[in-house]
């Protein structure tokens, strides 16, 4: 089933780049990710962690 999928991948003009253009949205995501982690206010998570609980 794969090896379908790839001899079709490969006949694709240009399919070489959606790996590098994926890597790159999900680094962008992560360190996202990561900024909003450490420069979030704690009493902001605080508040938050407490939703379920109210």
């Amino acid at each position: 089933m794969f090896g379908f999928f790839k001899r079709y991948a490969e006949t694709i003009v240009g399919v070489n780049i959606y790996p590098k253009i994926s890597l790159a949205i999900f680094f962008i995501f992560f360190v996202a990710l990561l900024w909003f982690t450490f420069r979030t206010n704690k009493q902001y998570i605080d508040e938050q962690a407490n939703i379920p609980l109210d």
